[in-house]
C-alpha cells in the first residue's frame, strides 16, 4: 500500500491502474466526509463520458414503476407512476452563444433533451440558487410551456 499524489491511501492495482481508496478527512465544520479518488496511468488521457441517452416521450408516460433519468449537473427527471419532476434542471443552451450550456460551459456530451421539447411536468425543484443548480433559462422555459410550478 502507498499514498496517491493527493495524499491518500494507494490500495491495489489492477489491470496496470492504480486506485486509491476512500478514507476519512476532517471537514472545517468537524464533520467527517469521504473522498474517493482514480488515479490514471501515466500518459492516458482524459476519460471520456459515454454518449448521451436521449430522452424521448415514453419517459414522460405514465408507468407502473418509478423511473429516474440524469438530465445534466446535479438535474434528475423523476417519473413517479406518471407523476413528473424534474429536480434542479439545466437544460437549454445559452440563448446569446447556443455552442454553450447555459451555465456558460462548453459541454463533453449533448444535453438528454432540451426545456423546450419537455411535454409535461408535475413540478419543478430547485434545491439552491447556485448556477449549476438554478438554470434560469431552464426554468422560464420550464413554466412556460408546461403546467408543472417550481
Amino acid at each position: 500500500m502507498g499514498v496517491c499524489q493527493t495524499g491518500w491511501l494507494l490500495s491495489s492495482q489492477r489491470g496496470g491502474e492504480r486506485y486509491c481508496r476512500p478514507h476519512r478527512l476532517t471537514g472545517a465544520a468537524g464533520g467527517a466526509m469521504m473522498r474517493q479518488r482514480t488515479v490514471r496511468p501515466m500518459g492516458q488521457k482524459q476519460a471520456t463520458a459515454p454518449p448521451t441517452q436521449p430522452l424521448g416521450p415514453e419517459a414522460f408516460t405514465a408507468s407502473e414503476v418509478t423511473a429516474l433519468w440524469w438530465l445534466t449537473n446535479a438535474g434528475f427527471l423523476i417519473n413517479a407512476r406518471g407523476t413528473l419532476i424534474m429536480v434542479d434542471p439545466a437544460i437549454s443552451m445559452s440563448e446569446e452563444s447556443p455552442e454553450l450550456h447555459e451555465t456558460g460551459h462548453r459541454l463533453l456530451v449533448p444535453l438528454p433533451l432540451q426545456a423546450a421539447d419537455v411535454p409535461r411536468l408535475d413540478a419543478v425543484l430547485y434545491t439552491h440558487s447556485d448556477y449549476d443548480h438554478m438554470a434560469l433559462w431552464t426554468a422560464r422555459v420550464l413554466l412556460e410551456h408546461t403546467s408543472a410550478r417550481s
